[in-house]
Formats: structure tokens, C-alpha cells, sequence
């Protein structure tokens, strides 16, 4: 245990977890959209089962048992440079509003940048995302990991209030346990050019989808096929509702604007996103993906208020929803430790 001014540091523990959610609900994003993460069940089982190997460091005040501040980690194993490597995601870095501009977030992006470290190795890369206009938090991340080495882009749609109309010649519906291998094997070749992708095969990817607590169901694949029964697209949806919701604080005004009709946020502020991960599409096969998209949007629409997804702006993947161009979009920035282990010709896998 470290001590500093009379603030310490230590290691996050399953403890911690009611005081760290009184601090998530204390400190909400300052990005063009302001919201806080309220957990549905306890706060270090919900943080396991979003991003297995998560760790940390919070701050607190000796003999207090409230946090002052807090950073996370979650380790996995990703491609970049070239090669496999381990990856360390910097996320959670939370300041209590009393606590702030006292230098506080330096100390703890100091302790979990060396905590990422031990843990990936010299070979290891070192990640954090921050959205854009979170002027705060891209100035502390920045300093810590200092090379700027991409961004991504999220979009998030509400659900449909009305089927999709049919897509000649496509159907779609949930992946069968004996399909998730070549699922694997389409996912591989979409993904060969990204960086920061976590490979896949069929016994990991059912791993994955199965990774949850009783009480919170959290993933499930879909596929488009074509009437042969062949595969043409996929996509995961995370639903973590069980698990965390998100409060709405301050969203832009055309955002607002566009809520009047498109009823994204519950009229008790929060929204209940789906979050879809893992997409692919085979070439030319773009039509199938946005059906594949719409249907889900369709179908679990009792399920949440929005679908969301993250991709790099080059990616096909920007050709899977159906979001008009002045739809609004939030954008991340992706800060590194090192130079050189991405490279910054090849697409960014966003690591969440």
C-alpha cells in the first residue's frame, strides 16, 4: 500500500465493490454525452463478467471506507504489430468531483500503468479510450500513454417499432452451437487487417457467449444466411442490463432533438443499449448485413431501447446500420503506451 499526502492507493479488492459503485454513480462521463454506470448486481461480479482480469486501483483517505478515486484494467490477449500480444484496456479512471485537480489521477494512472506493465510484460501493449471532448480525462490519459493511435466511432440507433421489410433471399436467426467454428473462421479473415482484434476459434467463442453469471444472461450470436442455409453475415449482442445500466445525464441538442422521436432514453433517463460485437460480413454481401442488423433491432426490441456499435470510420463494417448521415456519432480516441505496436495503416479493433 502506497501513501501520498495522506492519500492512499492499493489494489481493488471484491470489497471495494459497494463504495467503487457509490463512485461510479458520482462521476459521470464528461463527453458530449454525460451519463453515469449504475450496476444491477454486485459491482466486482458485474465488472468480471463485462471484462474478465480486471484489476485496479483505488484511492481513499485512512480510516475512510469511501473511495476517492479509482482506475481499472482488464487484461486479454490481442493481435498487434504484427503478432499476438497481451493487452492491458486502461477504463474507469474516476475522479470524485471533491477530490479533484489535486493531482489524484496522475498517481492513479501512475500505479495502473505500472500494474498493466507487470502484467502484459515489455512485449505487452497498453490501451485506453477516451471520447472525444472529455478534455479532462484525454489531458491525464494522454500524459500516461502518450501516442495517439487511432479512433473509432459509435453509433447507436433505437429500436424498431416496425419489422424491417424482408431482404430477398435472406434469413436470419440465432447461431447454432455446431456453426460457431466457422463463425471463428469468417471472423479470422474479416478481422485480418485490424489491429488489436482478439482471435477467435469456435471453443473460445463459445466460451465468450457463455461467460455470465445465472442471473444475467449477457451474449448472444446472430447470422444471416442465404436460403441454402450458407452463412453471409454475423454479429454478437451484448446485453448487459441485467448487469449495468447507464443514466443520461446531458446529451447534445440535436440529440435531444432527435430522442423526441426516436425515444432512446427511457422516460426515467436511462438507457438500456445492446452493444453488438464480433460483426462480420462476407464480401458483397452488405445487404445481408443490414438485414441482419434491422432484425435485431426488430426482434429485441423488448430487450433495450437502443442497438449500439463501435468500429474504426474505415472499416466495411460502417456499411452494416442503417443510420443516416447526419445521424450523430461519438467518437473515441485510442492513447497507447508504446509507438510502433500498432500500426497505424491497418484498421483499429476497438477494445471495450
Amino acid at each position: 500500500m502506497g501513501h501520498d499526502n495522506d492519500v492512499l492507493l492499493r489494489e481493488f479488492t471484491p470489497s471495494d465493490a459497494p463504495a467503487l459503485e457509490a463512485l461510479f454513480r458520482a462521476c459521470p462521463d464528461t463527453g458530449r454525452v454525460r451519463a453515469t454506470v449504475e450496476h444491477q448486481i454486485d459491482t466486482y461480479r458485474a465488472l468480471q463478467a463485462m471484462r474478465p482480469r480486471t484489476m485496479g486501483f483505488v484511492a481513499m483517505r485512512a480510516g475512510s471506507e469511501s473511495l476517492m478515486g479509482a482506475l481499472l484494467t482488464s487484461i486479454s490477449t490481442r493481435h498487434s504489430g504484427g503478432r499476438l500480444r497481451s493487452c492491458a484496456l486502461l477504463h474507469s479512471l474516476m475522479v470524485h468531483p471533491e477530490h479533484r485537480l489535486h493531482g489524484l489521477a496522475h498517481k492513479l494512472l501512475k500505479r495502473t500503468v505500472e500494474l498493466a506493465r507487470a502484467t502484459v510484460g515489455d512485449e505487452g501493449v497498453i490501451v485506453s479510450n477516451v471520447q472525444e471532448g472529455n478534455a479532462g480525462s484525454i489531458t491525464a490519459i494522454g500524459r500516461a500513454l502518450p501516442h495517439r493511435t487511432g479512433q473509432y466511432e459509435a453509433v447507436v440507433q433505437p429500436m424498431r417499432r416496425r419489422p424491417p421489410a424482408r431482404t430477398s433471399g435472406v434469413q436470419v436467426r440465432e447461431a447454432r452451437p455446431e456453426e460457431l467454428g466457422a463463425i471463428a473462421e469468417q471472423l479470422e479473415t474479416f478481422y485480418e487487417n485490424h489491429e488489436l482484434y482478439p482471435p477467435q476459434t469456435g471453443s473460445s467463442l463459445a466460451a465468450w457467449l457463455g461467460a455470465a453469471p445465472p442471473e444475467a444472461p449477457l451474449r448472444r450470436y446472430y447470422v444471416a444466411t442465404d436460403t441454402a442455409g450458407r452463412l453471409r453475415a454475423g454479429l454478437a449482442v451484448v446485453d448487459p442490463s441485467a448487469l449495468r445500466i447507464q443514466r443520461v445525464h446531458h446529451i447534445p441538442p440535436m440529440m435531444r432533438l432527435i430522442d423526441r422521436f426516436a425515444h432512446l432514453l427511457r422516460p426515467d433517463g436511462t438507457l438500456r443499449q445492446l452493444s453488438v460485437d464480433l460483426a462480420w460480413f462476407l464480401p458483397g454481401a452488405e445487404e445481408a448485413a443490414r438485414a441482419l442488423w434491422e432484425t435485431v433491432r426488430w426482434e429485441l426490441r423488448d430487450q433495450g431501447s437502443a442497438l449500439g456499435t463501435f468500429f474504426d470510420g474505415r472499416s466495411p463494417l460502417r456499411a452494416m446500420p442503417s443510420a443516416p448521415f447526419f445521424w450523430p456519432r461519438a467518437r473515441f480516441i485510442t492513447f497507447t503506451a508504446d509507438a510502433g505496436v500498432i500500426r497505424p495503416e491497418r484498421l483499429l479493433y476497438p477494445v471495450l
